[in-house]
């Protein structure tokens, strides 16, 4: 509980709160800290396993890129590319280098939903055929 003091006004004798801006502010901070994080939804993950189980050697770039995401608070491309660097938008999707651009995936991000959609991931050989771009407009 805490502490009340004891005032005297005008009006007369009156009990307030002894609730320092300091105090509050910090209660408040913490508790909306904890109630406002949410993560992010990442659908689907299992077109990242699927595909790391076809290519061995992109399993632990896409579980770190999954895992990044989820944690992330993107609001707009330039707070992904400040995650990263090498992001680009293409027509609707943001493109993400994978293991040093040797993949790609291709995913849509719905900012004010906190949801990214994984679209494809690729190969740099099926990336440059180009057929994932009918699904984004580029």
């Amino acid at each position: 509980m805490l502490p009340r003091t004891t005032r005297v006004s005008r009006g007369g004798i009156f009990r307030q709160q002894a609730f320092t801006n300091q105090v509050l502010k910090g209660a408040l901070d913490k508790w909306f800290t904890i109630c406002e994080h949410r993560t992010v939804r990442v659908i689907s993950r299992k077109a990242l396993l699927d595909f790391a189980a076809k290519h061995r050697d992109a399993a632990e770039p896409l579980d770190n890129w999954y895992r990044r995401a989820k944690k992330a608070d993107w609001s707009n491309l330039s707070e992904v590319r400040a995650d990263y660097p090498h992001a680009d938008l293409v027509g609707t999707c943001t493109v993400f280098n994978i293991k040093g651009n040797v993949y790609r995936l291709v995913t849509k991000i719905f900012y004010g939903q906190r949801k990214v959609l994984i679209r494809f991931a690729l190969t740099h050989k099926e990336y440059d055929r180009g057929r994932w771009k009918n699904d984004c407009g580029g």
